[in-house]
């Protein structure tokens, strides 16, 4: 994975309002402005990056150009407004490699450097997978990939509405209402349901257990996806997936208190072809 200099302003697109309801002590959410990334100026294909606005504030009303590898940014501040602010940030993307984006507005993965793992400290923390434009527009891509359940959500299904103690995503495809998909993991004990959403059925794939590696690969195509976990024959689903990837729960809720669930990603093990 790569990170690097953009081309053009095409090649990035800005948007604003993250929003973040965990961990918060006011009743409403906190207004994040944050940088989101597309390899192609495809809104559908956004993923949500760094947070760029100033700590403990509010940010409205970005403007944005790119000029000689540096985006040149401007918002106002405050609920008033009472400043107008700007920066420059530097190491935009060319999108010539796939690379991770993590997503700051909520609590952040963990990425060690020493053994190139990712734990995702809850059910609703967030890792994009920012792909090239030639994947995003390919007839057929392939994603594999290993993780490990760390801890599962301590309430038990049923006991809250809240679907971020209900189940832990492992793994996010395509737009919040339309051409998607998600996989998660589910049940009060052991050995745990893998599930697939299809439309909007859950559909038991396998069962996985606690620290045990596993491993998964996705195939899309144009008209079709399918899901392999380990060395089982492959749950295949009629259908086309926007090529949106987020590993952990990108469309979870998230909620004011802990949810203990967290999983590994062993980054070393994610490829893209």
């Amino acid at each position: 994975m790569s990170f690097s200099m953009a081309r053009s302003p095409s090649d990035l697109l800005l948007a604003a309002n993250d929003w973040l309801t965990g961990y918060s002590p006011y009743p409403r959410d906190r207004h994040f402005l944050a940088l989101y990334l597309s390899p192609v100026c495809d809104p559908d294909l956004l993923i949500p990056g760094p947070v760029i606005q100033k700590p403990g504030a509010l940010g409205h009303y970005p403007n944005g150009e790119i000029n000689d590898g540096e985006l040149i940014l401007s918002y106002s501040h405050g609920m008033k407004p009472r400043d107008l602010l700007a920066c420059r940030i530097k190491g935009l993307p060319d999108f010539q490699d796939p690379f991770f984006l993590q997503r700051e507005s909520r609590p952040k993965v963990e990425i060690d450097s020493a053994t190139h793992t990712a734990l995702f400290p809850e059910t609703f923390s967030s890792l994009g997978l920012v792909l090239t434009p030639q994947l995003s527009s390919a007839p057929q891509i392939t994603l594999d990939f290993t993780a490990r359940l760390l801890t599962m959500p301590n309430s038990y299904p049923g006991h809250s509405p809240d679907e971020a103690v209900n189940s832990l995503t492992l793994l996010t495809i395509g737009a919040v209402d339309h051409h998607h998909t998600r996989l998660r993991v589910t049940r009060p004990t052991p050995p745990y349901d893998l599930q697939l959403l299809k439309g909007n059925q859950w559909v038991k794939i396998a069962e996985v257990g606690l620290r045990q590696p596993i491993p998964i690969r996705i195939t899309l195509t144009d008209s079709s996806y399918s899901v392999q976990v380990g060395e089982s024959e492959p749950v295949s689903m009629p259908g086309r997936l926007n090529r949106k990837i987020n590993f952990g729960g990108f469309y979870t809720p998230p909620i004011a208190y802990p949810t203990t669930g967290t999983f590994e990603l062993d980054l070393k093990s994610v490829r893209v072809r």
